[in-house]
C-alpha cells in the first residue's frame, strides 16, 4: 500500500473536474468555509497525477472563500482511471448511510457549550433551526404505551435491503416465537 503524503499546493494548480457529479451548493461551501475557519484545513482534498481534483470540490470553493493560497492534497496517482471515477462517486455517495444518534449528538454540543471555550457554533454545520429541533424536547414523539389496548395480533411492516438480511431478521424473530410471513414489494 502505498504511504500517504500530505502536500501543499497552490490552489491555483488545482484543476475541478468538469464533470463532478456533486452538486456544490453556496450553503455548503460556506459551511465548509465556517468549519475552515474555525478549526484549519483538517481534510485534504483528493487529486490525480495530473491535478485534477478526485474529491474536495466544496472545500476548494471554500478555500477560495476564505482567501486562502495553498490548501493540503493527497496525489492518488496510484489509482487507475477506472479507480479514480469510482471512487469519486463512492467518497460522496457513502457519507450519505450516516445517521446522527442524537441523544450522543445532544450530549456532545452540550459538552461544547459547558466548556468555557469561544467556538462558533455554526462552525459545526448546523443551522439554527436543526439545532433547535435537536433541542425541542417535545420534538421526538414519547413512545406510546398500547398494552391497555385489546388486540389479537399486531403487524409490524420491516423493509430491508437484501434476500440475506430478510432471512436473518425472518428466522431470529420466528425463533423467537413471532408469526412472521414474508412479501416482496
Amino acid at each position: 500500500m502505498k504511504e500517504l503524503k500530505i502536500i501543499y499546493r497552490d490552489i491555483e494548480e488545482l484543476i475541478p473536474y468538469a464533470n463532478n457529479p456533486r452538486a456544490i451548493s453556496p450553503e455548503a461551501v460556506s459551511k465548509v468555509a465556517g468549519s475552515i475557519a474555525e478549526f484549519g484545513f483538517k481534510n485534504p482534498v483528493i487529486v490525480d497525477g495530473k491535478d485534477v481534483l478526485v474529491t474536495g470540490h466544496t472545500r476548494l470553493q471554500a478555500a477560495r472563500k476564505l482567501g486562502l493560497t495553498h490548501i493540503p492534497t493527497i496525489v492518488a496517482d496510484e489509482l487507475s482511471e477506472a479507480q479514480i471515477k469510482a471512487f469519486r462517486i463512492a467518497d460522496n455517495k457513502t457519507a450519505e448511510f450516516s445517521e446522527w444518534d442524537e441523544e450522543l449528538l445532544k450530549i456532545e454540543i452540550d459538552g461544547l457549550m459547558d466548556l468555557d471555550v469561544d467556538l462558533d457554533i455554526d462552525s459545526l454545520g448546523f443551522d439554527t433551526e436543526a439545532l433547535e429541533k435537536l433541542f425541542d424536547e417535545s420534538s421526538p414523539a414519547d413512545p406510546v404505551d398500547l398494552s391497555d389496548k385489546l388486540v389479537e395480533s399486531y403487524d409490524v411492516i420491516i423493509s430491508l435491503d437484501g434476500e440475506m438480511e430478510q432471512e436473518e431478521i425472518y428466522n431470529e424473530l420466528m425463533g423467537r416465537g413471532f408469526t412472521c410471513r414474508v412479501s416482496t414489494l
